[in-house]
């Protein structure tokens, strides 16, 4: 099956969760966000701002998990932008991700932790 059969076909699995995320792009400008899902390979976020196609930038999730932040850094491309009413939904993909956070994310989106 294929998605035009309404499956997705994703590299990881993906878990619905608001966490804080800061997004710095090339400017050095910050933007303030919140996660709508996250996976290994990237994150879904709510932004006030438009971001373009492949822009690279540099992000901050802040994960609260089990009462402790897990701050996930990393550089990440813009894959795409969706125009809301009121905001817009980046889905980004990350580049550089250290493997211990890695290895976070992998076991929090397939509901090990």
């Amino acid at each position: 099956m294929s998605e035009e059969h309404g499956i997705e076909q994703r590299r990881h699995p993906r878990r619905a969760v608001k966490w804080k995320a800061l997004i710095r792009n090339k400017a050095k400008e910050v933007t303030v966000g919140r996660t709508i899902n996250v996976s290994v390979s990237g994150a879904l976020i709510e932004v006030p701002q438009k971001f373009s196609m492949n822009e690279t930038v540099d992000i901050q999730i802040q994960a609260n998990y089990l009462g402790k932040i897990v701050k996930i850094l990393t550089r990440a491309y813009v894959r795409h932008t969706v125009v809301r009413t009121s905001d817009f939904q980046i889905g980004i993909e990350f580049n550089g991700l250290k493997p211990e956070m890695e290895q976070f994310l992998s076991d929090f989106t397939s509901g090990m932790i």
